[in-house]
């Protein structure tokens, strides 16, 4: 297979594999969008390793509402701690259920990250809080939902587009390197192109058979052929 057609082959890869990460992308984004709208999921990325090996740091959580009546020890779940461990509507903590006790009445929560050697040092009372509980979790997605936090929504779109129109820079610029050069036109038999662009008469070609070619002599009139009577 010769140089120019591996050329148009990866060209066409390329097209390709570029479509089909936008359209994943794209995918991705109407699931995440109609996971919370449809089923009121929430997307939370993973902070510190204090879940990990499960759960490492930069994974995005994907979080569904549940009932505090039906939380067990043993889940993952999301919730913010009480005073003075955490601030109402500061960023949730997400750990593992360590254990369900009952004081006076009262279902008290105690929670644990996987990678910490004890036990978080809150107690929370079950009725009195909000919870979620992990369904899924996407290593390495919790990065970009970083990234867009630190720098807002219409950052993060300038720079996507920017990315694209670079994208498509590129694309033009290796489509115009690969295209063939324009071939030359042929000139008229029988003309000269001089350097100022104009044609020439050519001198005629010397024979080939031997016999010298006739010229006038100075001085001389070269017989005409007589005309049909």
């Amino acid at each position: 297979m010769d140089t120019q057609r591996w050329k148009s082959l990866a060209a066409v890869a390329g097209r390709w594999s570029a479509g089909l990460l936008f359209a994943a992308l794209l995918a991705a984004v109407a699931a995440l969008a109609v996971g919370r709208i449809g089923y009121g999921l929430r997307y939370e990325p993973v902070l510190t390793g204090s879940m990990s090996p499960g759960l490492p740091t930069g994974s995005l959580l994907v979080l569904a509402p549940v009932d505090a009546t039906r939380i067990t020890a043993g889940q993952v779940i999301a919730f913010r701690p009480p005073k003075p461990y955490g601030e109402p509507g500061g960023a949730p903590v997400v750990h593992r259920v360590a254990s369900l006790t009952q004081d006076s009445g009262t279902t008290v929560l105690t929670t644990k990250g996987d990678a910490n050697p004890v036990a978080d040092p809150w107690h929370i009372d079950l009725a009195s809080g909000t919870y979620s509980r992990e369904v899924a979790h996407i290593p390495y997605a919790g990065q970009l939902v970083i990234l867009v936090r630190s720098i807002g929504l219409t950052g993060f779109a300038a720079i996507a587009t920017g990315f694209l129109a670079l994208v498509l820079a590129a694309r033009a610029l290796r489509a115009s390197l690969q295209a063939p050069a324009p071939a030359a036109e042929p000139h008229p038999v029988g003309t000269v192109t001089s350097n100022t662009g104009t044609s020439l008469p050519q001198s005629p070609s010397p024979r080939t058979d031997g016999t010298p070619e006739a010229r006038p002599r100075a001085g001389h009139a070269i017989p005409l052929p007589e005309p049909p009577s």
